[in-house]
């Protein structure tokens, strides 16, 4: 027996008294009666004591030492006064791992945590600092913070998310990260100074985003949007729901395998899922497996996760070779808009650019991207389409007053089988509407949006960001910050963690409405238009009673879609995609939520960091077709 054991055997077996035969215990050692063996079983258990703590301690010290410099590096990264100073560091434990096994199992709870910790009860918006595996991760917080990083977006870079989502979370292959990672030149016309000489062909970020804000936003996006609707009624009509009750055990499911099949025919033609009938069912399989694959799990820990990927990527491989060679036997004709085999110009086009890329940009690469852009359409704004529905058909009031105001944008049809058909221009600027879509992006978005100071050192007041090091602003911070926010009235609350459908509008009589907390509204002189005590005339006219939706005062508070010079390019189209499905659903369909009262559908935090969270729990209903 080794010496620590056979000191622990010593606690476990009783002492002989050789005076008097008594039997005493470590523990009892006092109570010998020899003063000599007293003090000899008291140093034997101080030094059995020793060798067994001596190394628990000698285990600990590393994990406590860290944990102790980080703190007062921490400390000292508050209160110094210095300027140019880095973010104050997260105090961690483990060396060299700092945060990331928390980052990897709960990125939610350590943002909120830590969003507190720092920023409680002030208006400092301290940035923060995360450390794990030689990565620094820089969270900015506050409304003229983030302002400020999207204000000076030329001195960002957005490279590194791509880079990052290419790589690990589409599976591109591995020999075409550098061809990605090489082009610095920025996503203007004209390339950076001092980038790297890359040929204007193969200016990659630059070219996507030229296409992307080309086509779906503009002009460019009225093919696409009508082309999605129309799909959405079709998919309606040939759904099999009548004028009976119908039970269904998921509201989500429903709706999602819906918009999908319709957004890929209107994005990418019929093709892709005529040559890939099983293509939406793995699509989503896919969809839940984001949030391991973008962390970089590797394929024995995640298998299921990489295997869903990759059945995507194939099914993409097969439909571009497969539309290819129906363009190519069409005589490759230039189509506008709608393109009989790609389905718009826009996947044409990219599929001719992402070609002059060769070798680089080969079929597997192709695929990725491909799949990037169905994810980048599809994986927000259909969680946020079935929140806005969820939340409509959970208020009947809400309901009524949603089938009022899209019943103004309805177009007339001959057909009252039909789905309804509207006009997209103006039910985008119906201002309920246009409330509710603003606030599910608000309580449901939590993206990271991450930027990288690629040239040079950045800084912001007292704080340096260094040149390479990611800068992130979470929007789930920023949508919930009392600060911020109107939470309602004393007698009328609305918590910033529920659904209030009116918190974007503005009423002209009525100084609590809107968006912002009163006190900042003030502040910030975006107050509500509305009589003053000073004798403004009354309002007598019904239309300049009615409430306008409005995000004033919100820079860099309401941030669902980034902002800067990388603001997506695609929301347009994805508040098209949202405001229109919700206007055929709640026409067409009534809908009942099989839930208790009280009882809510819940985020799914697995997915923070990502976009707008899908839901938790399957959300069962009974649906009917509407007689209208």
């Amino acid at each position: 027996m080794d010496n620590i054991g056979a000191r622990v055997s010593f606690f476990a077996r009783p002492l002989s008294n050789k005076t008097n035969d008594k039997i005493t215990w470590p523990w009892n050692a006092l109570g010998a009666a020899n003063t000599d063996q007293k003090i000899e079983a008291q140093a034997y258990y101080a030094d059995s004591l020793l060798h067994i703590v001596q190394p628990i301690a000698l285990v600990c010290l590393p994990f406590a030492l860290t944990y102790l410099f980080t703190f007062v590096e921490s400390i000292y990264g508050r209160v110094s006064k210095k300027p140019g100073k880095k973010a104050p560091l997260v105090p961690y434990t483990i060396p060299i791992v700092g945060h990331s096994l928390i980052f990897a199992l709960s990125l939610s709870r350590l943002i909120k945590k830590n969003n507190q910790r720092f920023n409680s009860k002030c208006n400092d918006y301290i940035p923060v600092r995360f450390y794990g595996m030689f990565i620094e991760l820089c969270f900015v917080s506050g409304p003229k913070n983030v302002a400020a990083i999207f204000k000076h977006s030329r001195n960002f870079s957005a490279k590194a998310n791509v880079v990052l989502a290419m790589n690990n979370l589409f599976g591109a292959p591995k020999h075409v990260i550098p061809f990605y990672e090489n082009d610095n030149t920025g996503i203007n016309a004209t390339p950076h100074s001092g980038a790297n000489n890359v040929k204007p062909h193969h200016r990659i970020h630059h070219i996507v985003h030229v296409q992307v804000t080309r086509y779906l936003s503009g002009s460019g996006l009225k093919p696409l949007t009508t082309r999605f609707l129309e799909n959405v009624g079709k998919q309606m009509s040939k759904s099999g729901i009548g004028t009976e009750w119908l039970d269904m055990t998921d509201l989500f499911e429903f709706y999602r395998c819906k918009l999908l099949a319709a957004s890929i025919d209107a994005m990418f033609g019929p093709y892709l899922l005529a040559v890939n009938p099983d293509f939406a069912s793995d699509y989503w399989k896919f969809d839940k497996c984001t949030p391991y694959l973008l962390k970089g799990m590797p394929r024995f820990l995640a298998s299921g996760s990489w295997a869903a990927r990759e059945k995507c990527l194939l099914s993409m491989k097969r439909y571009n070779e497969y539309a290819g060679r129906l363009h190519r036997a069409d005589g490759s004709k230039d189509y506008e808009g709608v393109d009989p085999f790609f389905g718009t110009e826009f996947t044409r086009r990219r599929n001719e650019a992402f070609s002059k890329m060769e070798p680089m940009m080969d079929e597997d690469a192709i695929a990725a991207e491909h799949l990037a852009m169905i994810w980048a359409a599809n994986s927000n704004s259909i969680p946020a389409a079935f929140w806005m529905l969820y939340e409509a058909f959970r208020d009947p009031f809400l309901l009524s007053r949603i089938r009022s105001e899209v019943d103004t944008a309805r177009l007339p049809s001959s057909n009252p089988d039909e789905p309804p058909r509207f006009d997209i221009n103006i039910l985008v600027k119906l201002p309920l509407l246009q409330s509710i879509y603003a606030e599910v992006l608000r309580l449901r978005t939590a993206v990271l949006v991450t930027r990288m100071p690629e040239r040079n050192d950045f800084t912001l007041g007292n704080w340096l960001f260094p040149k390479d090091k990611l800068v992130i602003a979470d929007s789930y911070t920023a949508h919930h910050d009392d600060m911020v926010w109107n939470t309602g009235t004393a007698t009328d609350p609305h918590r910033l963690d529920e659904f209030w459908a009116e918190r974007f509008l503005t009423y002209p009589n009525d100084p609590n409405s809107g968006p912002l907390r009163h006190a900042r509204a003030q502040h910030e002189k975006v107050t509500p238009a509305s009589p003053s005590a000073s004798g403004s005339p009354d309002i007598t006219n019904e239309k300049d009673r009615r409430p306008k939706f409005s995000t004033d005062g919100l820079t860099g508070a309401w941030i669902p879609y980034g902002g800067g010079q990388t603001l997506c390019p695609g929301r347009h189209y994805a508040k098209q995609e949202m405001l229109g499905a919700l206007a055929i659903l709640v026409t067409w369909f009534d809908v009942e939520i099989l839930q208790e009262r009280g009882e809510k559908t819940g985020p799914d935090c697995k997915h923070f960091g990502l976009g707008v969270l899908p839901p938790l729990e399957k959300t069962p209903i009974k649906i009917r077709q509407r007689r209208i």
